[in-house]
């Protein structure tokens, strides 16, 4: 069979056109997703709303790209995210504005243009007034989607944003946002379509190709690379060539039979079906980071001598549950490479009693790379980056970072709002505050205190053979060797009691007394451990809006924290749940050591503005500088 496939240039975007013929035996394509801030608003069925307060179930309108018409979908997914260079923010006519980065690109004059060279252009442009003139004469239904000289009031460089939103729509993976009264429609990232055409293009050319869509959830192909493929198929008129089938989940080549089939990794019996295919050609892997079982599961299932060549294709976004150091995929393949986005390389994989020599390709793509979406999703997108550094960094920019999921403890924490740059004053004193766990490592969360806002500016985390009260306390020593401007010492009340490890009679605070001496410190530990889900409340409250004028920021250089109290879990009776890993034998609490270490200063720093939360009042004035032994 013989069919006469039209120009790549016409059907994918110039940055993938090079891996339509890439036969590595894994080839993966990350980068990055758009989403918007919480406030954005998304036009529903006769409402509109803003996307944080879109859910599950909410009837959209979508718009069918093989109609053409615009028709009702639901929305099968709401996601939120957590997430810095010079911007521009243009200020346009209508009132509203774009905040976006010098080289972003947007469709001006029929091509796409970089927005600095529009301002160039601004910037020699005619008398306002024509400007205006201009802008209102003209006007057609399309350039109401696109940025003009026109459109521009005035623009401004600015150097400063952090929480996102998105949502997955059925069928048709498109929504309308409303932009000052305009809908805009926003579109799917482009690497998915790259895939979906690629494997078409494998199943119309090859004479014998068998490929497995794979995600965690069986249930959630249908949405996702089964519509994918199906929309592409109908797109480029090549429906009659095929069967779609939906029990089971197929779609079938009808002139040699060529196939691809729909397998989920969520169970036993899931994988077990994955394991009976025979002789597959390809897998694709939409969104889910495999774990290093999953891997080889598929991996050593792709065996055949019947194909042209075997690859599994992955289309991932660059983030992780936790610490993305730490998840498989981004050991396998990208560890080595941390400073390239796109690269090929070889691995050795040993599969039961060989070895295999895998060749691998890894390729980066932004929204950049993608010229279905509108320049005004673009400018959202740009909007990003500062209202949400670690969402832009991760959805827009397609750079590896750590997912942000519900059922949190630290439900009010906000990376944006609660995180900040900040530098040791050598003129206020230090408040450290230490937790005694010693796996993974031993805490000290080191503070500043100055008009009731407490900064972290440091943390020690001290892990084997370092991970001794008196080891971490000699690293505090080994940074603030100079500090000489007063020193208190809060932690665990645990550490009180006498300590087998210890000599009789000692315990970590004797121990700690001893190691900073010099510093001549005063210690404030209280006699009990505050209350969880009370101290959980009391501080949720100070990250969300403050208490009594108290506030709570984080320094970026402290990675350990800022993971506690973006991970850390809630258990169902509102304590926190410390999920246990093992590593080399020991088990330990993943989360909840440097969280805690931050409760126990902030509790008892903080005292009277404790007891008053626990009481309900919120009414107090306290001075600071008078008040017995609380000089911050």
């Amino acid at each position: 069979m013989e069919i006469r496939f039209p120009k790549w240039s016409k059907l994918i975007n110039q940055t993938f056109i090079p891996l339509i013929n890439n036969k590595s035996r894994v080839l993966i394509c990350y980068g990055g997703r758009g989403c918007f801030v919480g406030s954005q608003e998304v036009i529903l069925d006769g409402i509109v709303k803003s996307i944080s307060e879109v859910i599950i179930g909410d009837v959209i309108p979508s718009y069918n790209e093989i109609t053409q018409q615009t028709e009702l979908k639901k929305v099968i997914n709401t996601f939120k995210y957590d997430i810095n260079e010079e911007v521009f923010k243009i200020n346009l006519l209508n009132g509203g504005s774009i905040i976006v980065t010098s080289d972003h690109k947007f469709f001006y004059k029929n091509e796409w243009i970089e927005v600095k060279k529009i301002i160039q252009e601004y910037d020699g442009s005619l008398e306002r007034s024509r400007r205006v003139s201009e802008h209102t004469s003209k006007i057609s239904d399309k350039q109401l989607w696109e940025l003009e000289v026109g459109d521009i009031e005035s623009y401004e460089i600015i150097s400063n944003i952090k929480e996102v939103y998105d949502i997955e729509v059925e069928d048709n993976h498109n929504f309308y946002l409303n932009t000052n009264n305009k809908p805009i429609l926003v579109h799917n990232s482009s690497k998915s379509v790259f895939a979906a055409k690629k494997l078409i293009y494998r199943c119309l050319s090859e004479r014998y190709f068998k490929c497995i869509l794979i995600r965690s959830n069986y249930n959630t192909i249908k949405d996702s690379q089964y519509d994918q493929i199906k929309s592409e198929i109908d797109y480029m008129g090549l429906s009659d060539l095929f069967i779609f089938k939906l029990q089971p989940m197929e779609i079938i080549l009808k002139a040699n039979g060529n196939k691809f089939l729909c397998r989920g990794l969520g169970d036993k019996d899931d994988v077990k079906k994955l394991k009976s295919i025979t002789d597959p050609t390809a897998a694709w892997i939409e969104e889910d980071l495999l774990t290093e079982d999953q891997f080889v599961t598929i991996s050593t299932g792709l065996r055949t001598k019947k194909a042209e060549y075997i690859q599994m294709l992955m289309t991932i976004n660059p983030e992780a549950e936790g610490n993305y150091q730490e998840a498989f995929i981004y050991k396998r393949f990208f560890e080595a490479h941390a400073t390239e986005k796109s690269f090929t390389d070889t691995i050795i994989v040993p599969i039961e009693d060989e070895e295999i020599e895998l060749s691998y390709t890894v390729h980066h793509s932004t929204y950049h790379d993608n010229r279905w979406i509108t320049n005004e999703y673009k400018a959202e997108l740009e909007t990003e980056k500062t209202r949400n550094p670690y969402y832009y960094d991760v959805y827009v920019k397609g750079n590896w970072g750590n997912k942000v999921f519900g059922g949190l403890f630290w439900k009010k924490f906000q990376r944006g709002k609660n995180t900040c740059d900040v530098d040791y004053d050598s003129t206020l004193p230090l408040h450290i505050s230490f937790d005694f766990n010693v796996n993974p490592f031993i805490t000290i969360t080191i503070w500043q205190i100055k008009d009731k806002k407490a900064y972290c500016i440091d943390e020690i985390c001290s892990k084997t053979p370092n991970n001794t009260t008196a080891a971490a306390c000699r690293e505090f020593v080994y940074r603030y060797p100079s500090h000489n401007s007063g020193l208190f010492i809060y932690g665990d009340p645990s550490g009180k009691t006498q300590d087998t490890r210890s000599e009789k009679g000692w315990n970590d605070y004797r121990i700690i007394e001893q190691e900073l001496e010099k510093y001549h410190p005063s210690t404030r530990v209280a006699s009990m451990h505050p209350p969880i889900v009370m101290r959980g409340n009391f501080i949720n409250t100070i990250f969300e809006s403050g208490f009594n004028g108290i506030e709570i920021f984080v320094s970026e250089t402290c990675p350990n924290l800022i993971n506690d109290l973006m991970f850390l879990k809630e258990a169902s009776d509102g304590t926190t749940f410390k999920e246990k890993v093992s590593k080399d034998g020991v088990t330990y609490e993943k989360y909840g050591h440097t969280s805690d270490s931050l409760a126990y200063m902030i509790c008892e720093a903080f005292e009277t503005d404790f007891d008053k939360f626990q009481n309900g009042k919120d009414d107090i004035k306290r001075i600071y500088g008078i008040r017995q032994n609380k000089v911050f």
